[in-house]
């Protein structure tokens, strides 16, 4: 696991990181840090998947006008 330094305060694997902080992160590339010993980040794929849209399960109803007595 790459060693990197915090530039910002940020809250990075469920802790909050203050400016200045030296911790090892392994996750994906991140803006909010810096490296320091000179590893690479993991370079990790994301993968999407194509979910199909639930279709309307209910239908509306009409609306009624409502009779005014005249």
């Amino acid at each position: 696991m790459p060693k990197v330094k915090a530039k910002v305060t940020c809250f990075i694997d469920n802790s909050l990181r203050n400016e200045g902080d030296e911790f090892e992160y392994n996750g994906p590339k991140n803006t909010n840090v810096e490296i320091i010993d000179g590893t690479e980040f993991e370079k990790t794929e994301v993968k999407v998947e194509d979910t199909p849209v639930a279709k309307q399960k209910w239908t509306p109803k009409n609306k009624t006008v409502a009779s005014s007595a005249d």
